[in-house]
């Protein structure tokens, strides 16, 4: 090992000279190749597309608790307990008695609140709207996907006059 402390001297240079020439060209040595790891065979390309859901969930099937409901909703629980007191969106019942919402039934919680918060609708109007729906779907009329996307219009209302 050579002591680094101690200054180089000429005759160091060359011996160093003499190495990187060695290194130029090297002695032959028997190298191992390395081992061929096995591929996998080629795949079709996949397209590109967007994903869809394997099987998209149906609008009418209950999945949202009522913690869920309430927080997609930016409701309080009690009031979505109210509307069912009140008959105005029913959900479905679990074997153990929980709720459970639809998509349909977010919908309707969103019409709703669309009816008593920017219209002020009392909740005996809002019941009356619902059944004046259900009638007008009895008979082939149906206005409830227009009046829902009236409801996720997030424009102001006009300014009263006085």
């Amino acid at each position: 090992m050579i002591d680094e402390r101690i200054p180089r001297t000429n005759r160091d240079t060359e011996d160093e000279i003499a190495i990187v020439d060695d290194e130029d060209n090297p002695p032959e040595v028997d190298e191992p190749t390395p081992a061929k790891v096995p591929t996998a065979p080629s795949r079709a390309a996949r397209p590109s597309l967007s994903r869809a859901p394997a099987s998209p969930i149906h609008a009418d099937k209950p999945v949202f608790t009522l913690s869920v409901a309430a927080d997609l909703l930016g409701m309080h629980p009690r009031t979505l307990r109210i509307y069912e007191e009140e008959r105005l969106v029913i959900p479905y019942r679990t074997d153990t008695q929980r709720r459970r919402y639809s998509q349909n039934d977010i919908k309707r919680f969103q019409f709703i609140q669309h009816l008593t918060q920017r219209l002020h609708v009392n909740l005996a109007g809002v019941r009356i709207i619902l059944e004046m729906l259900a009638e007008l779907q009895k008979h082939g009329v149906d206005f409830t996907p227009r009046l829902y996307e009236m409801a996720d219009d997030e424009s102001p209302l006009p300014a009263e006059e006085p």
